[in-house]
This record gives structure tokens, sequence and C-alpha cells, in this order.
């Protein structure tokens, strides 16, 4: 039977539901315990917990004590295993070497995002550059769903879902009302059926050019004028029709920091991408890196 040490760590937060919250401050030389008769500085457990993932470092503060008896416990299998000279044998060997070329990888990658730095003007003449990137849309919205399961009963309320067709005519219907100067919130309370927005009257919220949302809605919304209706546009499950309230452009100083976030991606993107360019690969056997030659390879096994 095989066991994961480091899940030791993760059990012992069950053990106590102890709270280390209102721990007094204790300086980093301050011996805390011993450990086979060595001394535990508490700088020394803290810098070791600091490199462990966050749910670990919840459960050294939830139960400190137990935390180091898990501690002392993987302290001494990992020097037992030195003593074997394990991190010499295969498969231990490989694994250390793959592991400690993934951390000085991130190391560095870590090391390099932290020295990109943009100035304020370039910041500045980003905005100038792209403000239509920075316009919002207020809108309010109709939806009429449909189902490839027409006939059916949809939700609680037993009304039966319309066929693609069925849900296109309506929401033309809508669209022609709401372009022909009828009552926006009206429509919504008769028509719409999406419980979220029309209990606001339709209200959509802000839409913004950079949200995650299909570039066609943000076409025809954008294109619009305020108090313009834009649709029905089709969407894999219904039919929408939007009312443009009003379109401001977003000041520098709401978006200084996404700028800056923006330019400093696409900075680390660039120097990757030099990175990656600069590697010198060249392949010598086709057969072995195609599908085929990959699925003939003998695969090694990841057990020791």
């Amino acid at each position: 039977m095989k066991y994961c040490v480091l899940l030791l760590f993760y059990v012992a937060a069950g053990l106590s539901a102890q709270s280390a919250a209102n721990t007094p401050a204790v300086k980093p030389d301050t011996v805390v315990a011993t450990v086979d008769g060595k001394k535990v500085t508490a700088g020394e457990l803290e810098k070791f917990v600091s490199a462990l993932p966050p749910q670990m470092q919840q459960n050294f503060q939830a139960n400190r004590k137990e935390f180091l008896r898990q501690y002392a416990l993987l302290k001494r299998l990992s020097d037992m295993a030195e003593q074997k000279g394990l991190p010499q044998q295969s498969p231990y060997k490989e694994r250390l070497e793959s592991a400690r070329m993934q951390m000085l990888a991130q190391a560095q990658i870590n090391d390099a995002s932290d020295g990109v730095t943009v100035t304020p003007e370039e910041q500045k003449a980003y905005f100038e550059k792209n403000r239509d990137r920075f316009t919002q849309a207020n809108v309010k919205v109709i939806y009429i769903p449909f189902s490839a399961n027409a006939g059916a009963p949809s939700g609680t309320d037993g009304k039966k879902t319309r066929t693609e067709a069925e849900a296109q005519t309506r929401a033309e219907e809508v669209a022609k009302k709401a372009r022909g100067g009828e009552d926006f919130k009206a429509l919504v309370k008769e028509y719409s059926e999406d419980a979220t927005s029309a209990e606001k009257g339709g209200d959509f919220g802000t839409i913004k050019r950079t949200d995650s949302i299909p570039e066609e809605i943000k076409a025809a919304i954008f294109t619009a004028k305020p108090g313009e209706i834009a649709g029905p546009l089709k969407q894999p499950n219904g039919f929408y029709v939007f009312r443009v309230d009003g379109i401001t452009e977003q000041p520098y100083n709401a978006v200084q920091n996404e700028i800056q976030t923006s330019l400093r991606q696409d900075k680390f993107r660039e120097w990757l991408e030099g990175v990656r360019k600069s590697i010198n690969v060249q392949f010598h056997n086709e057969t072995y890196f195609s599908t085929q030659g990959a699925a003939a390879a003998p695969v090694p096994s990841q057990q020791p």
C-alpha cells in the first residue's frame, strides 16, 4: 500500500477546531520547539510554511502543534530517504529533477513578471489610442427562449417551450412594438422570460466592449444610438431584444488600473514569446513524434 505523506498535512486540519488567529507575535529567532533534540525557531517553521499551498498554511494556523508533529514526520522520512540514497535512484532522481526544473521555471516567470514596468505615459497613450474600448452601454432586455424539445413543459409554471421559429416570430413582434414606441417596461412584463432582468423592468445592467459576451450582441448594441432597439438577436437558447438606454465613455481614472494590468500582461507575453522563439529546436525522427509513433512507443512506468 502506498501513502502520500503530504496528505498528513491536510488530515491535520481536521484534528482540532483550535484557532491560532490570536496567537501573539513571536520573534523569528525564538525557539518554539525541538525535534529530536534540534531546536526549531519560529522563523524556520514559518519560512517552511510560507512555501506551502494555501490549504496547508491554513492547517498550520488551525493547529500549530499538530502541524509541527506532521512536519517532524515529514523531516524524518525525508532524512531516511537521503540516507538510503533514494534521490540518486530512478525514478526518484528524475522526479526531483523534473520538480526542480518546474520550480525554477516558475521562479523565472515570476521574476520576469515582477520586473515588467509600465509608465504613466504608456498608460495614457494606450487610453487615447483605444478610447472605443472603454465605452459602455446601459441596456434593457426582453428574452424569448426556445428549445429543441419544443412542446414539453418548461419549469414549474407549466408553460410549454417554443420552437425556434415560434420564438423568432414572437421576438420580431416584440421588437416591432418597441420600435413603434410602446412602453418597453410594459413589454418586458408581458413578454420577457428572463426572471432576473424582468423583475427589474428589463434592466440588464452595463455592457462593456471588453465583456465576455458574444461579439454579435456587442456589435448590435454599440452601433445603436441611445433609445434605439437592437435585435432580435439569436443565441443558442433564445432571442434577445435590447433597448439601448445610453452609451458613455469610462474616464481614464476609472480604467487606469485595468490598462496597467493589460499592458503588463502584453509586455510579459512578448518577453515569453521572445524566449520561446530564441530556442533552437530541431526534430530528427518524424516517426517518433507522429501520433502513430507516440502510440506505439512504450509508456514509462510512473510507479517506483
